[in-house]
């Protein structure tokens, strides 16, 4: 920018502008002192106002505990009465006997206390009988009336306003009042000139309060108008109750409040705020307490005579009702009425007005008193600023321009030339010179910063919603609105809840963003907060939501970051799923150490019971005998049926084909579940069918699919009555099933059902019922893999495991099938031992028992020593060495665990020292699920017989491996 020309004919004109403009600025600156002034004027008016509406609240605060007070003696006077006459207090004979006769003592008029000492009449008061019959109240009557003197005693004593406490009672004609009142003077007063005359008006003032009672309701109260007190020329006002008790009225009660205390009262308020004060009565518009002149007399008045003194006649002149009544229709607000400032309020609980009057003409005048210092301030801040114009003119516009001029120059340019100033205003232009480069410099920061932002923002992975206050869009980036389905163009002006909160958690989130608005304490703000959100199409997905509060120039923005959490749950429930299936897979490992030590612990002694039972059997000659050890071998049998069933459910070995009976399987499960099933209350019906071929199978993988069924129908008829839970285990034959490839062209298929009477199977669940990790159980119950597993096994074995059609239905029970073609038909009799040695010589055979269990010695010895074996036993493996050492052996039967030397050492031993006989050993063991024993046995390459064994099975091995050649 070129320097500011400077020539004499621009100054000229500038200064001639800068005076037209200074003259132009003293007009309207008179105007706007006018308008301050008429304004100042208003505003002291509206305080002048508020002033006076301000004392009328002080001075009705004043007055209402006067008010408020006397109604709370009045109701407690009335409620204290009526408990009283209901159930009187005992205070004796004491006000019975200080009452004294009035007129002649044969025919009296009443009774009054006019004769009793001075002390008892200021602590009582005056109480006045009046009876037709002359004699004095009843007992109760006086009792009550004495401790209601007591208590009007308190309250005058404590609340100095309170001119009198009276108290009249009608079913013994009876008059109270404290303090105390002559007899004398209140006749004198009143109309009535003897204590008799005095029961006929009280009798007809009780016909009235009768009727007004009905009208206003036994807890009606009333307020009097001014009223001559008994004795004297002093005005009071009144407040009285009835007395009702069991709905009859007995009496009334009142309080007198000397005029004299409320009229003080306005007066005081007038003298402080000017203008005229009244206490007014709005039933009958009539005078309680005038500031401009006390309420008098204007004519003598008896004791309780009232006095009406209408407001109308006490208003100023050009005042009229109307005013009034405009200013009592808003109380407590100023009313401007007939050049009058008017301002009424009502006084609770009396039923009283409090009002003032302030002429509008005095209130001017008070104001303009007040303006007129304002005023001359205010000619003199018009002079002050005509000079200061003067002086800026000169000292501050014209470089001002200058130096704004260079920064509308500089901010176009960066290369523009200051203006020659004054030496003061230098610094200014460096100033400016500086702030503009600063300025954008800034603004370059600004400009990358929010470039950097916005890519963030925008690339972030996760999804960024930032509200305002009320919970409206105002941005939402693409990860917002590809993980929920709305696009920033939808999503803009749109609430959050309407786009993201589910329906279920509206009102919670709507009553949350109005307690934030309401500047209530926020709950999730800086939280991570794991809850479902809404997308587009309906669905829900868990997301992890942190909220951040922003503060942009005072206003509130909400910033919420949200992550899905869809594939975290997922992989997290597959984690607890494999969690679960390894802790299952524990407790088989743990179940199947504890069943190998069950069978090692049962598998001597049972198979001692099955061969001794089996050698009985075949010695004895009497059938009734023979039937019994018949009996024990078949127990033992099935004792050992369970025990190798346990065993092959715990059993982990390679898969191992060979020939299996499916009745076997059948009988062993049924054993096995046979105690849980009846402690269930069900019956298991076994339908067998006999002659059945032998599968060329896995008898462990397929007895735990037999095992499995049975304890699905036992769990599903849980749900069914006692006494019609049923299971029925069956199998047969049936013809290939030609549509299974790993059947075709077989002859014959063997089938096995299990069936229950439980609920069936719903429609729903049928088609899902084999899936892996599928349960119709409830939680706890079960893993979802039973069935799963079972026909993988059957699969594997080239047959098939089906739920039935037409059953299975909800209701009707369920029927599982498995299917198994047969690897190679062979009749069943073919798979029993021959126990007959194929050479007669082998009656030379000699066999070595080894067993530290004598009984097991002694049976392997029997049994073998009856085929025509010749036998020795030994207790140990170190004697069985020794044995081996002088005398040859043909083969030898040897238990696998044993102290000292073992069957593994045994056989080392003899390999070492007779290896001819170590292919002939043949070895004896229960804990068949050891590894060890397991690797020992598949390294040595002999054979083994599991305990509990039959005779017939000894004999077969110890026969196979006898005629073995050496």
């Amino acid at each position: 920018m070129t320097e500011l020309p400077q020539p004499d004919a621009a100054g000229a004109q500038l200064r001639r502008h800068v005076r037209t403009l200074g003259g132009a600025l003293v007009l309207p600156l008179l105007g706007l002192l006018a308008l301050l002034t008429w304004m100042q004027y208003g505003q002291q008016e509206e305080l002048a106002t508020r002033a006076l509406e301000r004392q009328m609240l002080i001075q009705r605060a004043e007055l209402q505990p006067v008010a408020g007070a006397t109604h709370a003696h009045v109701a407690d006077l009335k409620n204290a009465m009526t408990d009283w006459l209901a159930q009187p207090p005992d205070h004796g004979p004491g006000l019975a006997q200080l009452l004294a006769p009035v007129g002649p003592a044969s025919a009296p008029d009443g009774y009054t206390l006019d004769a009793a000492p001075d002390a008892v009449r200021e602590q009582l008061g005056q109480v006045q009988v009046y009876r037709a019959d002359g004699r004095r109240a009843s007992a109760a009557v006086l009792n009550a009336t004495e401790s209601f003197l007591s208590q009007a005693r308190l309250v005058h004593l404590r609340a100095p306003p309170f001119s009198q406490t009276w108290l009249v009672l009608f079913a013994d004609p009876l008059w109270a009042t404290y303090p105390y009142v002559p007899t004398r003077e209140r006749l004198a007063a009143a109309p009535a000139g003897s204590l008799r005359e005095m029961r006929a008006s009280t009798q007809k003032f009780h016909q009235r309060l009768v009727e007004w009672v009905d009208l206003n309701g036994a807890a009606a109260f009333s307020w009097l108008p001014p009223f001559k007190e008994a004795t004297g020329p002093r005005l009071n006002v009144g407040h009285s109750a009835p007395v009702v008790v069991d709905g009859v009225v007995q009496g009334i009660v009142g309080v007198g409040i000397e005029l004299s205390t409320l009229q003080s009262a306005i007066e005081q308020a007038a003298a402080k705020t000017g203008g005229r004060w009244w206490l007014v009565d709005p039933r009958m518009d009539a005078v309680i307490a005038d500031s401009a002149q006390a309420v008098q007399m204007s004519a003598p008045l008896g004791a309780g005579d009232t006095l009406i003194v209408p407001l109308a006649q006490q208003l100023p002149a050009r005042v009229g009702m109307e005013a009034v009544r405009q200013a009592r229709a808003q109380p407590g607000h100023a009313v401007k009425a007939a050049g009058q400032v008017i301002v009424s309020v009502a006084l609770e609980p009396a039923p009283w007005v409090l009002m003032t009057m302030l002429p509008q003409q005095q209130l001017a005048a008070q104001i303009w008193l007040q303006l007129l210092p304002f005023a001359a301030l205010g000619v003199a801040l018009l002079m002050l600023m005509l000079g200061a114009q003067w002086l800026m003119r000169r000292e501050f516009v014209t470089p001002a321009i200058g130096v704004m001029g260079y920064l509308r120059a500089l901010s176009q340019e960066d290369q523009s030339v200051p203006p020659r100033l004054a030496r003061r205003w230098q610094p200014w232009v460096d100033a400016v010179t500086q702030l503009v480069a600063s300025r954008r410099e800034m603004l370059r920061r600004e400009h990358r910063s929010e470039a950097f932002k916005l890519a963030v923002v925008d690339n972030a992975l996760a999804a960024i919603v930032i509200t305002d206050a009320a919970g409206v869009v105002v941005d939402w980036n693409p990860a917002a609105a590809s993980m929920l389905g709305w696009s920033r163009e939808q999503a803009l002006g749109h609430t959050v809840g309407e786009l993201l909160v589910p329906e279920r958690m509206r009102t919670a989130h709507l009553a949350g963003m109005q307690r934030m608005q309401q500047g209530g304490q926020p709950h999730m703000i800086g939280r991570r907060v794991e809850m479902p959100a809404r997308q587009a199409s309906g669905a829900e997905i868990p997301v992890e939501m942190v909220i951040s509060r922003i503060l942009v120039d005072g206003d509130v923005y909400y910033c919420a970051m949200l992550a899905d959490l869809s594939n975290r749950q997922r992989a997290a429930q597959e984690i607890e799923r494999q969690r679960d299936a390894l802790r299952q897979s524990e407790k088989l490992s743990a179940m199947g150490s504890l069943l190998a030590g069950v069978a090692h612990e049962l598998n001597n002694p049972l198979a001692i019971v099955m061969g001794r039972a089996s050698m009985l059997e075949e010695k004895l000659r009497d059938p009734a005998n023979r039937l019994d050890a018949q009996r024990i071998r078949e127990a033992a049998d099935r004792c050992g049926r369970i025990v190798r069933t346990f065993l092959n459910m715990a059993r982990s070995r390679p898969p191992q084909r060979g020939p299996v009976a499916i009745n076997d399987l059948a009988r062993a499960a049924a054993d096995m579940l046979g105690y849980t099933l009846r402690s269930h209350g069900i019956k298991l019906e076994l339908m067998l069918s006999e002659a059945l071929p032998a599968l060329q199978a896995d008898g462990d993988q397929l007895g735990q699919v037999v095992l499995n069924l049975l304890v699905n129908a036992q769990q599903a008829l849980a749900q069914v009555p006692e006494g019609q839970r049923r299971i029925s285990l069956s199998t047969g034959m049936a013809p290939a099933n030609t549509t299974t490839a790993a059947s075709a062209g077989r002859q014959a298929l063997v089938w096995l059902r299990v069936a229950d009477t439980g609920p069936g199977v719903a429609p729903a669940a049928r088609e899902q019922l084999f899936q892996a990790f599928f349960t119709t159980k409830s939680e706890g119950m079960g893993t979802g893999l039973g069935l799963s597993v079972s026909r993988s096994l059957v699969r594997e074995h080239g047959g098939e495991l089906l739920l039935e059609d037409g059953t299975g239905r909800q209701g009707e029970g369920a029927s599982f099938l498995m299917r198994l073609p047969i690897g190679s038909v062979a009749d069943a009799a073919q798979a029993l031992p021959d126990t007959r040695l194929a050479d007669p010589h082998a009656a030379t055979c000699r066999v070595l028992v080894v067993d530290d269990e004598p009984e097991i010695a002694d049976l392997a010895r029997d049994t073998l020593e009856a085929a025509g074996f010749e036998v020795a036993t030994a207790e140990s493996g170190a004697v069985a060495l020794e044995m081996l050492a002088e005398v040859r052996f043909d083969a030898i039967v040897s238990d696998l665990h044993m102290p000292e030397v073992d069957g593994p050492a045994l056989w080392r031993a003899v390999r070492e020292r007779h290896p001819a006989l170590a292919s002939r050993m043949l070895f004896v063991t229960g804990d068949s699920l050891s590894p060890i024993a397991a690797e020992f046995l598949r390294h040595a390459g002999c054979d083994a017989l599991e305990k509990p064994f039959k005779p017939a099975e000894l004999l077969a091995r110890v026969k196979a491996i006898a005629t073995q050649p050496m």
